[in-house]
């Protein structure tokens, strides 16, 4: 063997063992994919069936994880359940992103390596799957079951004090194992030899299809309809209800799972109930903040029981439209 030979065949192994540091990815079905999501999608609606009456509710209105442009009514109507079962899905939504859909959770502040690898799998779509094959041959699992209990503690607190204890339990095992697929998904995703992410953002190109989503006002279900962001501007967007999945290409991205969106129009009849309990209820300059909202939640929760009742979120709270 000559020199150049055995030189040629000692790069060869050597490349071979740089390669086996990293994982062996896959070929990707963005259609078996988007079935995921959707299933994903679904159970996230689901989980919010059991949702029971209790009068404390404040840590909705407070979530981190919503706009506090969404006014909440106290009362028990259709529209008014339909909007805060929104809310606690939203919130859902919003901890998949950040919690969840992360490319390795050993890192605790992932956003500058999403970016990095996001513009490299435009750039040098080779270069960024072998650093990502190297990164999650990494054991990262102790640190991902910490990220899927602070998502599912995140989302329990927040009406935990709406519910029945045993009702309560429940949508909190429904919730963890609602992030616990969702991550074990994202895992399998970030095994492929494309670059898959996802956002909760809303960006500037036309062509991208959202789903907005739709309310009614006279049962508890959530229809969908396609919206290409020319239907709406950013500003209509009242709640980002479920992120947008898409595969990163050189050129553009590819789509795969279509975000959810619950645009203002959705939320006029739980505005019109509050500004009719607001032009009803009397108020004193001298009154506390504190206790006008009290005295508002005692009369919205007398008028509710004697006009609708029902529970507070919904029992069979909503439906997703298959």
């Amino acid at each position: 063997m000559t020199t150049v030979q055995a030189e040629l065949q000692q790069s060869t192994e050597n490349l071979k063992s740089i390669k086996a540091f990293g994982l062996a990815l896959q070929e990707d079905n963005t259609d078996e994919a988007f079935n995921q999501f959707n299933e994903l999608w679904r159970r996230s609606v689901d989980a919010l069936n059991d949702l029971q009456d209790e009068p404390a509710w404040e840590n909705l209105t407070r979530s981190d994880f919503v706009n506090h442009r969404v006014r909440l009514p106290f009362t028990n109507s259709v529209p008014a359940k339909a909007l805060r079962c929104t809310v606690v899905l939203a919130s859902i939504s919003q901890l998949l992103v950040p919690e969840i859909f992360r490319v390795v959770h050993f890192i605790d502040e992932d956003t500058e390596l999403r970016q990095e690898l996001y513009f490299l799998a435009q750039d040098n779509p080779g270069k960024e799957a072998f650093l990502r094959a190297l990164l999650i041959s990494l054991n990262d699992q102790q640190e991902r079951d910490l990220h899927i209990k602070f998502a599912t503690q995140q989302t329990y607190k927040q009406v935990k004090e709406l519910l029945e204890p045993d009702i309560a339990e429940r949508f909190r095992a429904n919730v963890e194992s609602i992030f616990r697929d969702a991550a074990h998904l994202w895992r399998r995703l970030q095994a492929n030899k494309r670059h898959y992410d996802a956002d909760l953002e809303i960006p500037d190109d036309q062509s991208l299809v959202w789903k907005a989503i739709q309310l009614s006002n006279t049962e508890l279900k959530i229809d969908e309809q396609d919206a290409t962001m020319k239907a709406f501007s950013p500003d209509e967007v009242e709640l980002r209800v479920f992120p947008r999945v898409y595969v990163v290409g050189q050129r553009e991205d590819v789509p795969v799972f279509p975000g959810r969106v619950l645009q203002q129009s959705q939320t006029t009849a739980a505005r019109q109930e509050i500004e009719q309990a607001q032009s009803s209820t009397p108020s004193t300059g001298n009154t506390t903040a504190k206790v006008e909202r009290r005295r508002m939640s005692l009369y919205m929760k007398s008028q509710s029981q004697e006009q609708n009742g029902g529970a507070f979120l919904g029992s069979n709270a909503v439906r997703a439209k298959s």
